[in-house]
């Protein structure tokens, strides 16, 4: 059994983990590293979608590996590539960009395994178009560089469905074994996390076992899914465990209930409007959110973007996923020439401030405009990120309005600098804020408690600044170097 880790190496997220064993081999998770994305670049200076395999190599974002790109991309590395895959599967454990944001690079026969949720996740992120750093969509794979045939005559690019094709995803049911090759099986495993669908992995081969937890936590609304994790890798008898540490050296936190009580409090205490920003894709925290203003005989009001997802969600899982009417509404915001809701525009021209997948969104029912909002304040609890900021000038919140701030505090030097700007937006419009969360990582007693419960031969953390904190907890810790494989 052999484990090179590509990413998550000394840092939070990135996870690109390459196990080869059993004849076989398989990725676990394919991320995108922020941190390492940050060094080169920036708003000004973005990938190059017609070289992003060969610059991401060069720049030591992706590995130089056989087998695993698309070939239209490597083309422009100079290489093309035949055959079958070098690897045999992706297994992604759940939908964040740290973990599946390099996907849309891998060739489309290397077979993608994705929970329902995540697939759900991801089909909502290719319609609305808001994947970061990728050269294309997830679910499907739009060919690059393709030629095909004019209708005049003579050749042109492929566009639309012509440069569509399929790639390879499956969906697994969690507890269900995967085979994959002759002597490699993974059993994906429900678990907690801040994003709907997540799973860590057992795989099995060569008579043992690895364990690989995804992130996870147990202080979630599913904390009993992380449990129960924990519980069947101790009775398999783990040989290796394979574990996220972003708050390995933290103490135990809020909880997801701690959040729903304050959140409870301050949308029941206030007497204007409530604004609010959480992570977008956090269902746990969109239905805190909803339960909230539920209680309070409010209305939540979401971003277009989540209205998909939620129903997305909805049609693929049978989780509880609020639906619009519920006590939910959907922000037709003001876009492009900004006519939404002036009556001397027709439907037809106003609707085309949206994207056509917006549309029915905007033209529903359940929709508000900013002056619903406007009008009528203590109705309503109004998702506002950093990219809808400029609707507080439309919106005009009343005296007594609150802006809840449900994120990770700021841990960069970049994240600092739009935090500042976002206060800066609140004091303008005399907003209080408060923070009230509850981080979607194990606490470091937690990680201890499942370190010690497991009790595996060897430990390797990913997914952390501090892996050395583990040797405290294990006697084999062996932390990763990037790019070189251990033999496990």
């Amino acid at each position: 059994m052999r484990l090179t880790a590509h990413g998550g190496v000394g840092e939070i997220g990135g996870n690109k983990v390459l196990l080869e064993a059993g004849g076989g081999s398989l990725w676990l998770d394919f991320g995108l590293s922020f941190g390492a994305m940050k060094d080169y670049y920036c708003e000004f200076c973005q990938p190059r979608s017609w070289a992003f395999v060969g610059d991401q190599v060069a720049l030591g974002l992706l590995p130089d590996v056989v087998g695993a790109y698309r070939d239209d991309l490597l083309s422009r590395l100079g290489r093309s590539e035949h055959g079958p895959p070098g690897q045999q599967a992706v297994f992604v454990s759940h939908a964040h960009q740290d973990h599946v944001g390099m996907v849309p690079a891998l060739r489309p026969d290397l077979q993608l395994h994705v929970s329902a949720a995540t697939r759900a996740v991801l089909a909502s992120v290719d319609t609305s178009g808001s994947a970061v750093g990728a050269p294309d969509v997830f679910l499907d794979f739009t060919r690059k560089f393709k030629l095909v045939e004019a209708k005049k005559g003579g050749l042109k690019r492929a566009t639309g469905a012509e440069a569509r094709e399929g790639r390879a995803v499956r969906t697994f049911v969690p507890g269900e074994e995967v085979g994959v090759g002759a002597d490699l099986t993974v059993v994906p495993v429900a678990v907690d996390h801040s994003m709907p669908g997540a799973s860590a992995f057992l795989v099995h081969a060569e008579g043992r076992t690895l364990a690989y937890t995804g992130d996870l936590r147990f202080h979630g609304r599913h904390a009993a899914m992380s449990e129960r994790f924990v519980d069947l890798a101790s009775s398999e008898g783990v040989d290796v465990l394979v574990t996220e540490g972003t708050r390995v050296t933290e103490p135990r936190g809020a909880s997801e209930q701690d959040v729903m009580e304050r959140v409870s409090a301050l949308v029941e205490g206030c007497r204007g409007l409530v604004l609010a920003n959480y992570p977008a894709r956090d269902l746990d925290r969109i239905v805190t959110f909803h339960e909230a203003a539920r209680r309070a005989g409010r209305d939540l009001v979401v971003s277009t973007q989540q209205a998909l997802l939620l129903d997305e969600l909805r049609s693929a899982t049978d989780e509880h996923v609020p639906r619009l009417g519920d006590h939910l509404r959907v922000f037709a915001s003001r876009q492009r020439w900004g006519v939404v809701g002036l009556g001397e525009y027709p439907p037809s021209i106003q609707e085309q401030d949206y994207d056509v997948w917006e549309r029915p969104y905007a033209a529903s029912p359940h929709a508000v405009l900013d002056s619903d909002v406007r009008e009528d304040q203590g109705r309503y609890v109004l998702f506002l990120n950093f990219f809808h900021l400029q609707a507080l000038i439309d919106l005009r919140p009343a005296p007594g309005s609150i802006f809840i701030r449900s994120m990770v505090e700021p841990f960069d030097d970049d994240m600092a600098l739009d935090e500042e700007r976002v206060r800066n937006w609140m004091r303008r419009f005399g907003l209080e804020v408060h923070q009230c969360h509850a981080s979607g990582h194990a606490s470091g007693p937690d990680l201890e408690r499942m370190v010690r419960s497991i009790a595996p031969r060897v430990v390797v953390p990913v997914h952390t600044e501090h892996p050395d904190a583990f040797k405290a907890m294990h006697a084999d810790v062996r932390a990763p170097a990037l790019g070189v494989p251990m033999g496990l």
